[in-house]
């Protein structure tokens, strides 16, 4: 009697296809998985349960940000602090289940900024204070007359730094402040979009931006210098972007790249020269999903999408 190996490692999920139909070799095994559940695939194909968790605080969280040493989360309406030794700490009320956040070092401080759509705040040092905008003062050189800076920080719903340039996406439109001045948002700058923006992050050479419809990205350093193009026809769903060591995903590149779920083209790829590719349109169905999260764990990406 010849025994035939079920499975000895895999090329990942393969919903596409009917269990039936799934791709088997005589000495491997089955090669794409048709369903799978708690399972992690490591970079030989070897297929493994993942750990258990313990329970540490119950109660509801989301919205949460790593900060390195500490992170932050909404919980019970409150945006809190985690500590390193897991302990929370309430900081501010928070109006929606919905933030964002943008972390800046310099050589003084470290700052997180951050917006519920509402209301925005600053931690600096992990002490909360008001986020305000302020006025110019200096020399009233003719640029400077021209700018119309907002009264109010714009409370969008996500917040990115690039180039020391930060970017508030408020609804369709993209808000940037002047450079290394996140109180100053010059509103004669604003960028607006064909629908509500759902992804504004960076690489190395630009800034790739979501809506609800398509994927742009923009070529160049600053808001001056940037060239749009549309690079896929298919939305981003909101929250999924996350950033890469292009080598620790096999690329070629040294530099940071992003993963992200789009509503047509399942997981893709964005690379520095404004690239993207599907990596599981062939593979796994995606269905449109409203939300989601992205973080990695033990070497995994691990994707949730709220439908």
């Amino acid at each position: 009697m010849k025994i035939l190996p079920l499975y000895r490692s895999a090329t990942g999920l393969a919903d596409k296809l009917d269990a039936m139909r799934v791709v088997y070799n005589a000495e491997t095994g089955v090669l794409g998985l048709s369903q799978a559940n708690d399972i992690t695939i490591d970079l030989s194909g070897a297929i493994k349960s993942r750990p258990g968790f313990s329970l540490l605080q119950s109660g509801y969280f989301s919205n949460l940000f790593s900060c390195g040493e500490y992170g932050l989360c909404e919980y019970n309406g409150n945006l809190c602090l985690i500590n390193e030794n897991l302990s929370i700490a309430q900081l501010v009320p928070v109006y929606t289940n919905q933030l964002a956040y943008a972390q800046v070092f310099n050589n003084v401080q470290d700052c997180v900024y951050f917006s519920d759509g509402v209301q925005t705040g600053v931690l600096r040092d992990k002490v909360y204070s008001p986020w305000n905008a302020t006025s110019y003062v200096g020399v009233q050189s003719t640029e400077m007359q021209a700018k119309r800076f907002a009264a109010k920080i714009p409370a969008g719903h996500i917040i990115c730094v690039f180039n020391g340039v930060m970017y508030i996406a408020y609804d369709n439109l993209v808000i940037p402040s002047e450079p290394f001045s996140y109180t100053w948002f010059d509103l004669e700058k604003t960028f607006a979009f064909d629908s509500r923006i759902t992804m504004i992050a960076s690489v190395i050479s630009g800034l790739y931006i979501s809506t609800q419809s398509r994927v742009y990205f923009l070529a160049g350093a600053t808001p001056k210098l940037f060239s749009r193009k549309i690079v896929l026809d298919s939305g981003v769903v909101e929250g999924t972007v996350h950033k890469h060591l292009g080598s620790a995903l096999g690329l070629q590149t040294g530099n940071e790249v992003l993963t992200f779920v789009t509503k047509n083209s399942g997981l893709c790829i964005a690379t520095e020269d404004g690239a993207v590719t599907s990596y599981s349109d062939t593979h796994v169905n995606c269905p449109e999903g409203k939300r989601g999260s992205s973080y990695v764990f033990d070497h995994n990406l691990i994707t949730s999408i709220l439908y």
